[in-house]
């Protein structure tokens, strides 16, 4: 968790907080969900994964437009 929080610091200084911050609870979020069905065995869905696109797709577009 500290190596996490010292990398977005270091982020932060090329980029927008807003950006960054979003960036990193994004891939915090779906990166979880994903550990979760594939490492641990919870219980795997379409919806899950649509949703966790989702999340991806949202990261990657907000740091296009900037």
């Amino acid at each position: 968790m500290s190596m996490s929080f010292f990398f977005l610091s270091v982020a932060l200084i090329e980029i927008p907080i807003s950006i960054g911050y979003g960036i990193w609870t994004g891939v915090g979020a779906s990166g979880s969900v994903l550990l979760g069905m594939f490492l641990f065995k919870e219980p795997k869905s379409a919806k899950k994964l649509v949703l966790v696109a989702g999340i991806i797709f949202s990261i990657v577009s907000l740091k296009l437009i900037t």
